[in-house]
């Protein structure tokens, strides 16, 4: 399912399916789901039209709770440490982006890593918001990583 927000500094939205429940209002759920994260934050996210249904209908805090709906909404970390390493591209044609990723860069978003990642990164300086990574390595390891450049190309056999 396509998002409704547009990608934001290198950074797709992230989607949530509503788990069955009776939590009255959106805000309630998201202030019991996602404890580490500020009522006052999620009140400004709405605000400002950063949490949205399927249809991109704004979210407001009073909005009733529909469990199995899907919603999106747009990730922070604050106070995100910089890695001050480089990653270096290796090859690029219109379906593949081949990259050598350095020690302790994650691929892709997680935790308290978000945009120094290798795929945010890349989002971010190549403009490509369609770049999907083939494989992943783990944060600590270096070394190559494959990347889909093309959706349309994605997942057909290759011929050698």
């Amino acid at each position: 399912m396509k998002s409704p927000l547009p990608i934001r500094d290198g950074v797709s939205p992230s989607r949530h399916q509503l788990p069955e429940g009776d939590w009255g209002s959106m805000l309630k759920f998201l202030q019991h789901y996602f404890p580490q994260v500020t009522t006052e934050t999620w009140i400004t996210r709405m605000e400002k039209g950063e949490v949205v249904d399927a249809d991109g209908i704004q979210i407001k805090p009073d909005h009733p709770y529909r469990a199995r709906a899907m919603i999106f909404y747009y990730r922070e970390v604050d106070d995100e440490a910089p890695i001050p390493f480089d990653e270096v591209i290796l090859y690029r044609d219109e379906h593949l982006l081949v990259v050598d990723k350095p020690h302790f860069l994650p691929v892709i978003p997680s935790g308290s890593y978000l945009h120094e990642t290798l795929l945010v990164r890349l989002k971010r300086k190549l403009q490509l918001e369609e770049l999907t990574p083939i494989h992943r390595l783990d944060r600590e390891t270096a070394g190559v990583i494959l990347f889909s450049t093309n959706p349309a190309s994605r997942g057909l056999p290759r011929t050698v």
